[in-house]
């Protein structure tokens, strides 16, 4: 959790600290709902806060060596000269989506988050 706004189209950009250190990729902002009222109507729309979600350097690396040591994606090298054959010749695989997750429950501006690492 970074005390910065993120807008819409911001996911990816890369986050830096004070010293210009590169800490982690911007995922999500954090958003409040307002209410605006059209007569009896009242349409919510959310408006950005200044908490944007951030995932650090150091876990994205923790998963890239662990990709690079699995013998799934050992086993499924492209060569990109070769990428539209292996298109053609490959069943796609369809995955489901699995969030939001039905079990959680939704996170508020009043909860405090917490990311520890080893």
């Amino acid at each position: 959790l970074i005390d910065s706004i993120m807008q819409g189209g911001n996911s990816g950009s890369i986050v830096f600290d004070e010293s210009g250190e590169l800490v982690g990729v911007l995922y999500g902002g954090l958003n409040d709902m307002n209410t605006m009222k059209i007569g009896e109507l009242k349409i919510p729309y959310p408006v950005p806060t200044n908490l944007s979600y951030a995932v650090p350097c150091q876990l994205i690396n923790e998963i890239i060596n662990k990709m690079l040591n699995d013998d799934f994606y050992k086993s499924h090298k492209i060569d990109t000269k070769d990428f539209n054959k292996y298109l053609e010749e490959t069943e796609p695989t369809v995955l489901e989506p699995k969030m939001p997750n039905k079990n959680m429950k939704e996170i508020t501006n009043d909860d405090i988050l917490k990311l520890e690492f080893n």
